[in-house]
């Protein structure tokens, strides 16, 4: 009967007062797990093809509310903002449609972490256990995931995927989402949980990749001609903006069964782009194909001698300092131009050659001969990341002579950093360190190599800056790298923090677009579904090398910026988040946002922009600023 999930769910609310007490109650305990199962069983023979939208989101509901009587956190918050998206007016017209989609998707971010969780502690320890009772191999495989599915999980997934197709036909969002441009694709299918593995390797031939998770924080190997994922991607995010700028079809599928059906292609296939949606044919031509391949050889200049060691915004020169603090700089020198409510924050910066000044010491002679020995063990393969982390290892151990430690201090003092931003110069100096470090990670090593800039031509410059505790946090392209429309921008927003959009953490931002001139009114394309926030404070060291922002490279996020105090993360519920319940404040903040960033490229001379910054109060820091690539 239609009645009786309810009825279990109220019952279950009953039980929880007992199961609660201190002392627990074991009948009510039994009862409460034989409720539970009996809901999972109503919900599976429940005929989702003859429900309406309505009665999707409706048991949806209920399932979620049997999930959070179960397992708490953090799906109490999911279940609130769903209830709120409920009670919003407009139902299955676009925009509320988007921001159902959106609290779907964090949903279900928080039910796949959780029931991931489960798998892990579960199958483990079957493997172990059915091998010491000497039980067949085949019966222990999928035992974790046999688990996974007799949870009331399951039951709530299935209904999860439900409403986000209906949500999806709603909001006009089709089965697939392009990242880049490219429309049309040959390669050798394979499928992969994630591109982790393959990192510093090369393909002979190009690949068609089928990949569950993109992490954003990878290197995309030469030879992919496309990756087709699962993942929910950031069209601004690191690896995207490297996808475009390698020529790799990269799209995202947001129906399970379509891609599960994909994923059983082998050999030589065709992937075509066609009015937004994406077909996978077998066959194609390989010899003649292309992908991501070795870049033509970058020219790296080299930096020129500095007598300091650590600049103030005033003595940035393109001679000492990458396009992070010039750029920066030359932004401060227009601040006339921009509209009033534009920050730019104090910096200061460690130019090129100080960590080589460091290395020269004789404290540092041990360490500086080791490094010089690993450098002569990389391969240019896969075999070299462990080499890459001692050599790490062996930078995060060099002494900072105390000379140098008192000339950082002073010129942040100097610089009008807040004094308590500058009282510890250990952690200053190891974050540092950690930014010198990042020229010999491997998704760096890997992009140079590849792109013909030898490491040994790589100098790496520190910049440094009060941690503005932002509210939001975005980035902006004034070009649309969707349509490269000149006159039309394209910027995302996330909660907190930037990390989590430029390193395409799991959920998309809030995504819209908007005219340069402001005669349009921004356009929401995707509301924000994060699953967690990043909070800082303190001072962040950004990496600002002589590799990055160079013709024919993009080098963004390659290297690292460092904080002084590790990021604090919050989880995201969306229940109280004025970025999707209250409309004229995040209209009132994309047309600031917008407004900032045609200002910003105005002021580098017209040249299209990517743009970083943060939102607090009603101000816009802008923060960093590059050549926008792919245009």
């Amino acid at each position: 009967e239609w009645w009786v999930p309810g009825k279990i769910i109220e019952a279950r609310h009953k039980l929880s007062h007992y199961i609660g007490q201190p002392s627990g109650h074991r009948d009510g305990l039994l009862v409460d797990v034989f409720l539970e199962n009996w809901f999972k069983v109503q919900i599976d023979k429940s005929d989702i093809g003859s429900m309406d939208g309505e009665a999707i989101l409706d048991t949806t509901l209920s399932a979620l509310e049997n999930v959070a009587l179960s397992y708490g956190e953090p799906f109490w918050g999911c279940l609130t903002q769903l209830r709120k998206v409920k009670e919003r007016g407009d139902h299955w017209q676009q925009d509320w449609s988007r921001i159902l989609k959106a609290s779907v998707e964090r949903t279900s971010l928080a039910l796949s972490s959780f029931m991931d969780k489960i798998h892990s502690m579960v199958q483990p320890n079957a493997v172990e256990f059915g091998k010491a009772l000497g039980t067949k191999e085949e019966y222990l495989t999928n035992f974790g995931e046999e688990v996974v599915r007799g949870m009331p999980g399951f039951a709530l997934s299935r209904m999860l995927t439900a409403l986000d197709h209906k949500a999806r036909e709603s909001a006009n969002i089709g089965a697939w989402e392009m990242v880049t441009g490219i429309k049309t694709a040959v390669g050798e299918a394979s499928a992969m949980d994630d591109i982790v593995g393959i990192q510093g390797k090369s393909f002979d031939k190009p690949q068609v990749l089928f990949v569950k998770q993109i992490g954003g924080i990878e290197d995309i190997p030469p030879g992919i001609a496309a990756i087709l994922t699962r993942s929910s991607m950031d069209i601004l995010s690191h690896i995207a903006i490297r996808a475009r700028n390698q020529n790799v079809l990269l799209a995202t599928c947001h129906d399970d069964a379509t891609f599960d059906e994909m994923t059983k292609n082998t050999g030589a296939v065709t992937v075509t782009v066609d009015a937004g949606s994406v077909t996978v044919a077998a066959g194609g031509d390989l010899s003649g194909a292309g992908g991501s391949s070795s870049a033509k050889s970058v020219s790296v200049s080299k930096p020129a001698a500095c007598s300091k060691n650590v600049l103030l915004d005033s003595e940035f020169t393109t001679a000492h300092l990458g396009g992070k603090s010039n750029n920066l700089q030359e932004v401060r020198k227009k601040a006339a131009e921009l509209p009033d409510f534009v920050k730019l924050p104090q910096s200061v910066a460690m130019p090129f050659g100080t960590f080589e000044k460091v290395l020269e010491e004789s404290d540092n002679a041990e360490v500086a001969k080791e490094i010089a020995s690993l450098e002569k063990k990389l391969e240019g393969g896969q075999k070299d990341a462990p080499v890459l982390e001692d050599i790490r290892n062996q930078i995060m151990a060099v002494a900072v002579p105390e000379a140098i430690q008192s000339e950082l201090i002073e010129a942040c003092k100097a610089a009008g950093f807040p004094e308590e931003l500058t009282t510890d110069a250990d952690a200053c100096i190891e974050a540092a360190k950690g930014v010198w470090a990042s020229k010999w990670g491997e998704r760096a090593f890997y992009s140079c190599r590849r792109a013909g800039v030898h490491h040994g031509e790589v100098r790496m410059a520190v910049l440094v800056q009060p941690l503005v505790e932002a509210e939001f946090a975005f980035v902006s392209h004034t070009v649309n790298p969707a349509n490269n429309d000149p006159k039309e921008m394209y910027v995302e927003v996330v909660v907190g923090q930037g990390e989590a959009l430029v390193g395409n953490h799991p959920g998309r931002a809030l995504g819209f677009t908007c005219s340069k001139d402001g005669s349009q009114p921004p356009q929401v394309c995707s509301a924000p579904s994060k699953s967690v926030s990043l909070e800082g404070v303190g001072l962040i060291f950004r990496s600002d090398s002589n590799a990055e922002d160079l013709p024919g490279f993009a080098g963004a996020g390659l290297f690292d910026s460092v904080p002084m105090v590790e990021h604090g993360r919050r989880t995201l519920s969306y229940r109280h988040e004025k970025l999707i319940h209250d409309t004229g404040f995040t209209n009132d903040m994309m047309k600031k946002v917008g407004e900032v960033s045609a200002a910003v490229e105005k002021a580098m001379g017209g040249v299209p922009q990517d743009i970083e910054g943060c939102v607090v109060g009603g101000e816009v820091f802008v923060v960093q600023t590059r050549p926008q690539v792919g245009v």
